[in-house]
């Protein structure tokens, strides 16, 4: 059997071959001081191989796919039974730097909570953001219970 995902963009579904993950970082002269202050560049980007119903096998990029079914039974029935995320917000996955937290599917609650919080310094959203990660794990536990 296989794993039927649709491509958000299109709707057109395929097959799930794999998924690739890759991650950056480099460094170039800056404009004032050259070498002294130099500009960083970095991301992070998760892809999907799916194949076509002709056997053609594409990347694609991980936002951008829906799993559908798995082995012919729809996916909400897969988890049925299980405390499961209603959707990528409710994952609440670490991150590491200030970067990630802004394109972290719970940014914007984390924000409308308080929206001073935009405002932080890097190092200063990192840790309120993981605090306030914890505190709303520790909410949805006690109302499970």
């Amino acid at each position: 059997m296989a794993i039927v995902a649709k491509l958000k963009s299109s709707g057109i579904h395929v097959i799930v071959v794999g998924t690739g993950y890759g991650a950056f970082e480099s460094a170039r002269p800056g404009r004032i001081l050259g070498d002294l202050i130099p500009s960083y560049q970095s991301g992070r980007l998760g892809m999907v191989a799916v194949a076509t119903k002709t056997g053609e096998v594409a990347w694609c990029p991980s936002s951008e796919i829906e799993i559908v079914e798995i082995d012919g039974v729809a996916i909400n029935e897969v988890l049925q039974g299980f405390r499961s995320a209603e959707s990528a917000a409710d994952l609440g996955y670490p991150v590491r730097t200030a970067e990630e937290v802004r394109g972290h599917p719970q940014f914007s609650a984390f924000i409308a909570d308080n929206p001073d919080r935009q405002y932080l310094v890097d190092e200063r959203i990192e840790v309120e953001f993981r605090e306030w990660q914890c505190r709303r794990n520790l909410d949805s536990e006690a109302q499970t219970e």
